[in-house]
């Protein structure tokens, strides 16, 4: 009962073998089982030293060495594939390893990535620019001169502490008809930031809106007005009036004309 089980098993080895061979190494390994066998029979010729063998088809120990000599070419390409497979193994290894390297590498950029972003969103996300237009109360209910103005500007806001440098508000010229009623320093230069922030404003009336119609005051001056600034950690960035940032290259801290 053992000895056919060992059979069996040893027959399905040899079968699962012989299936993930090629069709070249299958005819090689049918040759060198042939020849195997056949200087089985040529050692047991020479050892009963067979005549016929040796007159009729030559010498027995030139048939061994043909044959040995070929079970060597057998076992070269054995060793050749064998050497190829780990040759492949190597070469499979390095470029998973090459992959992991690339993944990791690409984590980490992406985290360095996202920590410029949170570094950056968190500085710019202290300062606003408000453009404004009011005005108070229709002409015709207004009791006071100055009831009857309109009212324009802009408000620029850091509302807690930090480090800016060359902090500038860009302002266009005062509209015809109208006058400042509170203006900030055109250069505000270097600010550190308290508790409390920082109020600049620039606020105008007059009576009537010059350009164009009065509901479009509003976009006039968001289009004309801005404050460049550069953070704590040296970007430099530009605030337009209707709220967009924008990260720019120039120098901020040169000197320019409103």
């Amino acid at each position: 009962m053992g000895q056919t089980y060992v059979v069996k098993k040893f027959a399905h080895a040899v079968v699962e073998i012989w299936a993930k061979r090629t069709g070249l190494e299958q005819i090689l390994l049918l040759v060198s089982v042939f020849l195997l066998c056949s200087i089985v029979v040529l050692l047991v010729m020479l050892r009963r030293d067979s005549a016929p063998m040796a007159t009729e088809w030559g010498p027995v120990a030139s048939w061994a060495g043909v044959v040995v000599t070929f079970l060597g070419f057998v076992g070269a390409i054995a060793a050749l594939k064998v050497q190829r497979a780990a040759v492949d193994v190597t070469v499979e290894q390095h470029n998973t390893a090459k992959e992991a390297k690339a993944i990791a590498e690409g984590v980490e950029a992406e985290k360095a990535a996202l920590e410029a972003q949170r570094i950056k969103e968190q500085a710019v996300s202290a300062v606003h620019l408000k453009v404004f237009m009011s005005r108070p109360i229709k002409p015709s209910e207004a009791i006071y001169d100055d009831q009857r103005e309109l009212l324009v500007g802009c408000t620029l806001r850091i509302l807690r502490g930090g480090r800016y440098k060359h902090v500038k508000l860009t302002l266009p010229e005062v509209p015809k008809g109208f006058r400042v009623v509170e203006a900030p320093p055109a250069n505000l230069g270097d600010l550190t930031v308290g508790i409390s922030g920082v109020d600049a404003k620039w606020h105008l009336r007059g009576e009537n809106w010059p350009y164009g119609p009065e509901s479009q005051a509003k976009k006039w001056l968001s289009d004309r007005i801005f404050v460049t600034f550069t953070d704590s950690s040296g970007i430099n960035w530009k605030l337009y009036g209707n709220g967009e940032f924008a990260e720019i290259s120039e120098n901020v801290g040169a000197s320019s004309p409103n």
